[in-house]
């Protein structure tokens, strides 16, 4: 999405398309590039002008949609590629281990971020904290109790 959105062109026609199908996000973001630097570990004075739920319609609009590209301006390059890094080594290890639901969830995250602000927000984002936790999904042996066989129950 970084890429796409660095190089997108009213000039090129398959650009225009993506942009016409993700609503104008692609040139939100370009207009970002143009008017802000990029810097290693972001800035607080990047101000993007959403119309906050409203219907109607705001002067300067510029909201970034996309959480890769709107982090990449606010928080910066370093902790962007860490955390891209962190999705990426843990996905990888939890699918070695079996846990396809866990990987197919980090994924379908992993795109919605692409046309979506909430990557680093928790209220839409539970399991950004599972990215750290040491173990997220405990298998039971196939030769242990369930917890009413322990308890003396049915």
């Amino acid at each position: 999405m970084i890429y796409l959105t660095y190089h997108f062109s009213w000039s090129s026609p398959l650009y225009v398309q993506i942009n016409q199908f993700i609503t104008g996000r692609l040139a939100l973001g370009k207009n970002a590039f143009n008017l802000y630097p990029l810097n290693w570990f972001g800035t607080r004075e990047v101000q993007f002008i959403g119309s906050g739920g409203s219907t109607e319609s705001v002067l300067n609009y510029n909201y970034v949609d996309s959480s890769y590209v709107q982090m990449l301006f606010t928080y910066g390059i370093v902790p962007v590629a860490l955390l891209v890094g962190i999705y990426v080594i843990v996905s990888k290890y939890e699918f070695k281990k079996g846990r396809y639901l866990f990987v197919a969830i980090l994924s379908l995250i992993a795109i919605n971020c692409m046309i979506e602000a909430f990557w680093f927000v928790p209220t839409y984002n539970i399991f950004m904290f599972t990215l750290f936790a040491t173990e997220v999904v405990k298998k039971k042996p196939a030769n242990s109790l369930s917890y009413s066989e322990e308890i003396g129950g049915i």
